[in-house]
């Protein structure tokens, strides 16, 4: 008797686990549908956006060719990109994207080779330390972590610490002694002083394997920056020294954020440095007239290159990767933002190209684009939120995509919705950008707008619903515009903007879903700090009835939860798909039935080429999502909009029948009361007659199909109406509808 609780438990993982963890959804990658810019489509439009992009070279598919690895600072994801040589292209492949450590928190992730074995390996930079994982791919990229934190050591210290390089910083790895190994130079965080940390591995055991570092040089350079006054750089600081006093100019500040690039950019044999740093929004270059060891600088530039000189407008971060194919390493500088404060960059144009026409030892850097692999992408700058709607009635989805922070200099502070005209068909989408300020959206200055297409008056046609944020008191308003047209017909919006009738407090972003099968829309109230709130309609207000939805908590990490609902299993219930600034999409399965309960989600719904189960996929923080039928399976498909501005496409992939609808027995009759028009679902073909209440006939005709149709009834007076419809057999069904006026 005492086995039966443990055979009970057995039984339980044996039968009851696999309906909770098996996986019931599949989704996969979408590259079939296109953008098209200039009369022509663009290579990567669904990669989502770059913001502050930071970027190495690195052998992604083992094919000897070097590719892209970008990590972008502002959402902590990772991007990766196969090159194609003969195109001069990289082509945006996410399957490579789970093949790389999570580096959730991580302030900069950069690619060197360490140990000389010709595989980059990876540094990851946090607040408490740098990571270092060594690349040990064989016959597939992978990883394994060499050291949780790096550590170095230095005269008078007798202990080894900390390799502290800041988290907003980008250091330079490099072998500037020349030995074989790595070493490394960053800007202190307390003084604005350059540190050279030479690596010991080469002289201790006559390899390049271990990465054991030594503070050689605190004031390496002879210079000190000084943030609080832009272009103030003291030369000739007669180090070493401890104290800088006021009298001579020498102010000591705290270093708050510094990029660091050295290359020899005049032939001579000595690293020379390119430097910016966070509150100054520009670079410094400067000339090295010492050595390598012990560099001295004397002079500057912000000038550079001359012809074009490097000027994002916020903190730049520089990098020197060969990315036009030419084998010459060109400059790329980038916006080095968490965020884009203040408004003041243009995160769709934050990827600077310089093409090298010199070459490696003497490198000639000329302009070449400012929006380097975005302008192959969807990038309309922050915070993309999708949404889609048949606008032009031609069966096929057109796109439209809300922002957040839409860079220009007459509207710095306005978003906009952008909308992308399907010239395609409901198979295979070919998107043309129409309207980049749709119902022009600017001139109210918003600072965020995220659309939603929902019947939001009831009257069986979508409306154009925006969560908005104001410019100038942060408030969160929910506004739409109505849709003149009956459903399934070309859009026609009412020219008003109207608030929706519900108080929202600041970050809240409501969903609007009819939970309980009543006629009318309910809304799950997406909180900021992570939880889901259930307000239910009761004839027009909303009463709070669940504070935590599917028990999901107030979360310090889980926090700005965006939802999508839709039945992505095809089992005729829908389900909940749910991110938040964890990163990982994953689905609630039966909403209705489930939203009161603590439900397991399920995470490892991707399927990629790389892997051969399915697994989870790292979206990035602040993501939104939506969802729609974008290739005409009936298959909902989930679209992902990127903080970093663009758009990610999951098709449904699950291999599974798609249910047929239960048998129709009586007329349905959409929406019921009714304004403006009546949707009739008949039961076939036959006839169909709409009677007042006194008899009269007020409509009439013949139906050929059993599809959905339409009936305009806005001129009819307030009252009960009858239909009647009679079938080929003579067999009559009546059904009954409510007009309203108010």
């Amino acid at each position: 008797m005492a086995k039966q609780p443990l055979m009970k438990l057995f039984f339980f993982f044996l039968w009851g686990f696999p309906f909770f963890c098996l996986g019931q959804y599949q989704f996969q990658f979408d590259k079939n549908h296109q953008i098209e810019q200039g009369g022509s489509a663009i290579q990567n439009p669904w990669a989502g956006g770059l913001n502050s992009p930071q970027i190495s070279t690195i052998d992604l598919n083992l094919d000897g060719t070097l590719d892209l690895f970008v990590y972008d600072r502002t959402n902590q994801k990772v991007y990766t990109f196969i090159a194609h040589s003969f195109l001069k292209k990289y082509i945006y492949q996410p399957e490579y994207e789970n093949l790389f450590p999570d580096f959730n928190g991580a302030g900069w992730v950069l690619l060197y080779d360490y140990n000389n074995d010709n595989k980059k390996d990876i540094f990851a930079g946090y607040n408490f330390g740098v990571q270092a994982y060594k690349n040990t791919s064989v016959s597939i990229l992978s990883f394994t972590k060499q050291y949780e934190l790096l550590e170095t050591e230095s005269v008078g210290i007798p202990f080894k610490y900390n390799l502290s390089i800041f988290s907003t910083d980008i250091p330079a790895f490099q072998d500037i002694d020349a030995d074989g190994d790595l070493d490394v130079l960053f800007l202190d965080f307390h003084n604005g002083q350059m540190e050279l940390h030479l690596n010991r591995s080469k002289e201790r055991y006559g390899n390049t394997d271990f990465l054991e570092f030594e503070r050689i040089n605190y004031c390496w350079g002879d210079f000190l920056i000084q943030e609080i006054n832009c272009d103030d750089i003291v030369f000739n600081i007669a180090c070493p020294f401890n104290n800088l006093k006021l009298s001579d100019g020498r102010q000591k500040i705290n270093h708050t954020g510094a990029s660091v690039l050295l290359s020899d950019i005049n032939g001579d044999g000595l690293q020379d440095l390119l430097v910016s740093g966070v509150s100054c929004n520009k670079i410094y270059v400067m000339i090295n007239q010492g050595t390598n060891k012990g560099a001295v600088f004397r002079d500057f530039t912000s000038q550079y290159p001359a012809s074009f000189p490097i000027n994002l407008g916020v903190f730049t971060a520089l990098y020197s990767e060969d990315v036009t194919f030419d084998g010459k390493k060109d400059l790329i500088a980038t916006s080095n933002l968490y965020e884009n404060e203040n408004n003041l960059g243009d995160f769709s144009q934050s990827v600077w190209l310089y093409n090298n026409v010199g070459s490696n030892s003497i490198p000639q850097w000329n302009f070449l684009q400012k929006n380097f692999l975005q302008s192959e992408m969807i990038d309309i700058g922050q915070g993309a939120s999708p949404s889609f709607v048949d606008i032009d009635g031609d069966s096929d989805l057109d796109l439209f995509i809300g922002n957040e922070f839409f860079f220009s200099k007459q509207n710095p502070n306005k978003s906009t919705v952008k909308f992308y005209r399907n010239n395609g068909n409901a198979n295979q989408a070919l998107f043309t950008l129409e309207n980049e300020d749709f119902m022009e959206l600017s001139k109210y200055k918003f600072l965020e707008i995220q659309p939603q297409w929902k019947d939001l008056n009831n009257d069986g046609s979508l409306d154009f619903g925006l969560i908005t944020t104001d410019s100038t008191n942060k408030k969160t308003t929910f506004y739409f515009f109505s849709n003149q047209s009956p459903k399934n017909r070309a859009v026609q919006l009412n020219s008003q903007i109207l608030p929706f009738p519900i108080a929202l407090e600041k970050g809240d972003r409501p969903y609007f879903y009819d939970i309980d099968a009543d006629g009318d829309l309910d809304i799950f109230n997406t909180k900021p700090l992570g939880n889901i709130v259930l307000l239910e309609n009761n004839k027009g207000s909303y009463v709070e009835k669940n504070t935590n939805v599917l028990n999901i908590q107030i979360s310090a990490l889980g926090r700005n939860p965006s939802i999508t609902i839709a039945d992505f299993d095809l089992d005729r219930k829908d389900d909940l798909a749910f991110i938040n600034n964890v990163g990982f999409l994953e689905i609630y399965s039966d909403i209705k039935s489930n939203y009161n309960t603590s439900l397991l989600p399920q995470r490892d719904i991707i399927k990629t080429s790389l892997i051969s189960s399915q697994s989870k996929h790292f979206f990035g923080s602040f993501s939104k999502i939506s969802n729609t039928d974008l290739n005409g399976d009936k298959k909902p498909d989930i679209i992902i909009g990127s903080h970093t501005g663009g758009i990610q496409i999951l098709s449904n992939t699950i291999a599974k029948e798609i249910l047929p609808l239960p048998e129709q027995t009586d007329l349905i009759l959409k929406p019921n009361p009714t304004r403006n028009y009546i949707y009739i679902q008949p039961l076939g073909i036959g006839d169909i007659n709409i009677y007042s209440y006194t008899g009269q006939i007020l409509f009439s005709s013949r139906i050929e199909s059993d599809k959905e149709f339409v009936v305009n009834v806005e001129t009819w007076a307030s009252g009960l109406y009858i239909v009647r419809f009679k079938d080929l057999t003579g067999v009559n069904k009546t059904a009954k509808f409510v007009k309203i006026n108010n």
